[in-house]
């Protein structure tokens, strides 16, 4: 498994397209700082992403830092689980 973290928002960059590219079944993607945009429930990004059979996950600071309700199936987590995932991982990408 592979832990993808998406760092910039959808509405200005091009790293969760680039990320969904090639994300493969087992993967995992967390969203991080600005990442945390493509999480908004409502959103196109959040549509794209609730239709993926991975895990998707957003960090919850990230969230109430940003006013954002996540959308269905994008699970926030806190600090330990993201490290957690990072330890289960055999590879970690960053997506900037």
């Amino acid at each position: 498994m592979q832990l993808h973290l998406i760092s910039k928002s959808p509405f200005t960059h091009q790293a969760l397209a680039r990320a969904l590219s090639v994300l493969a079944e087992n993967d995992c993607l967390v969203l991080i700082d600005d990442g945390a945009y493509a999480a908004t429930a409502g959103s196109t990004a959040a549509g794209q992403l609730t239709q993926l059979p991975n895990n998707c996950y957003v960090l919850q600071e990230d969230l109430l830092s940003r006013g954002i309700t996540a959308a269905e199936n994008i699970q926030p987590i806190d600090y330990e689980t993201w490290v957690e995932l990072v330890f289960q991982a055999q590879h970690t990408v960053s997506w900037y």
